[in-house]
């Protein structure tokens, strides 16, 4: 779930540190001289040559004080664009009306509404949802993926532009947004972008609070929102394995039914909370042309999910979201917002990377990609560094974080076997060891929630964090 954003007070707190201050008193003192430049842009990119000596030094200290202050509400996950929250901030320190510029900026975020959440649609083609294909064809029921700890949900292609727009609003509903989906936007769109995913693939909308001034300047935290949700499916995908399912469940999944899903994707919209508004959406049609290659690999979750299975099992489903929501805040906090420097940082580093490669196991190949990425995505969650003997560590270190559960002498003979068939992979270019590559993901998925339960209790140094956090006195 998204963090609960604290009162402006502790906010405020929060921000102005010692540097921040300093730097603060510094563009107060110099308040006649910024008068004349209405925004940030009059200022820097055609300023005064000769530039005047009250303002030499003004772009360091402004940057030391709206960059305190970006990181601050991004550390919360309110992702308002920086071209917007600079603008906010140099307004205040211009205007000499104003005492307190870091309260005064907060106050106005809070009465404008531009920090309240709203929603990321998104594509995703090679999904689908068991037994409910053709019932959804014959029955008035939606069949969805409502993952309430999680603030996602998902559904399998709607051939119907109408019914998307239900689904959208449904969602918001669901996750306690209460604002009116702009439906002329999103026909708008339909119309005059390469959208026909709207209709005709699977759906993905999850919670986010993003303000955006311009596309790109919020996506790289609207990426981390969206692997988390979906590392979600992929793992419970790969925990499904070991439930019973119906042939006929296959056969009636959304994927093989009035599937006429595409892969020409280009955009995903978001739906941002309008400015003063309490009850409407912005509708913003994002291009992906900003780390289109990670955008698209995104959009590709390769697996069914059976809702008859997942619907009394809601403690797994909230131990999977609590696991990843401390991930993804850990990684924001130290590797985004920071130098990625720490011990913590490291290790949520590796963890990210790690469950890149695991979900990239799920994607089809030709040859054995998925044997590869799913014995690396293991390689990086279970050791700190490459020494000999890799595979017999990989065996302790699963034992340890397998520990109490059912399947665990199962996965712990596939987890041998794939790291056999990976180096022939590798070494050979041809794989002659069987491998059970469910049970492995599945072992994967055990694992990586044991391990993320184990971090609060890190140290703050250590030079092989992994092995201390999987083998502790142990080692």
């Amino acid at each position: 779930m998204l963090p609960k954003l604290p009162n402006n007070a502790t906010l405020k707190k929060g921000i102005e540190t010692k540097t921040v201050c300093a730097s603060l008193d510094f563009v107060k003192a110099r308040r006649v001289a910024l008068a004349r430049f209405r925004t940030l842009e009059d200022l820097f990119v055609d300023p005064p040559d000769p530039l005047p000596k009250d303002l030499e030094g003004m772009e360091n200290h402004l940057e030391v004080v709206c960059g305190k202050f970006r990181r601050t509400l991004y550390s919360y996950s309110v992702f308002i664009g920086g071209s917007v929250l600079d603008q906010i901030i140099y307004e205040k320190l211009r205007d000499a009306s104003v005492t307190d510029p870091i309260g005064d900026a907060l106050s106005l975020i809070r009465a404008v509404g531009i920090h309240k959440p709203g929603l990321v649609l998104y594509p995703l083609h090679s999904f689908g949802l068991l037994s409910v294909g053709l019932f959804e064809k014959l029955t008035p029921h939606r069949y969805e993926l409502f993952v309430d700890p999680g603030e996602i949900c998902v559904r399998g292609q709607t051939n119907s532009l109408k019914e998307t727009i239900r689904f959208i609003e449904r969602a918001s509903v669901s996750m306690g947004i209460n604002r009116t989906v702009p439906v002329d936007s999103v026909e708008h769109y339909s119309r005059s972008r390469p959208t026909k995913w709207l209709t005709k693939n699977p759906l993905l909308v999850l919670k986010a609070r993003s303000f955006s001034g311009n596309y790109y300047e919020n996506q790289r935290f609207l990426m981390l929102h969206l692997e988390r949700a979906c590392s979600l499916l992929f793992m419970l995908a790969s925990l499904q394995h070991g439930f019973p399912v119906k042939k006929e469940e296959h056969f009636f999944s959304t994927g093989a039914i009035n599937d006429w899903g595409t892969q020409d994707i280009f955009h995903f919209i978001l739906f941002e909370p309008e400015a003063k508004s309490r009850n409407r959406f912005d509708g913003v049609c994002v291009p992906m042309n900003y780390d289109s290659v990670e955008l698209a690999e995104l959009s590709n979750v390769n697996v069914d999910i059976n809702l008859r299975n997942w619907a009394y099992r809601t403690p797994v489903v909230k131990k999977i979201c609590d696991a990843l929501a401390v991930v993804e805040s850990g990684y924001l906090r130290s590797n985004i917002l920071s130098d990625g420097g720490s011990v913590r940082g490291r290790v949520y580093r590796k963890i990210m990377q790690s469950l890149r490669y695991f979900r990239r196991s799920f994607r089809p190949s030709s040859g054995d990609d998925d044997i590869v990425m799913l014995t690396i995505a293991l390689e990086v969650l279970l050791t700190d560094s490459y020494a000999p003997q890799t595979g017999e560590r990989l065996g302790e270190r699963s034992e340890a974080l397998l520990k109490g559960y059912p399947r665990k002498k199962e996965c712990l003979e596939k987890i041998e076997r794939i790291y056999d068939a990976r180096n022939q992979v590798v070494h050979t270019g041809h794989q002659t060891t069987e491998v059970d590559l469910p049970t492995v993901q599945e072992a994967y998925t055990i694992c990586i929630l044991a391990l993320i339960e184990r971090i609060p209790g890190l140290p703050q140094k250590s030079a092989d964090p992994m092995a201390r956090l999987i083998l502790g006195a142990r080692l």
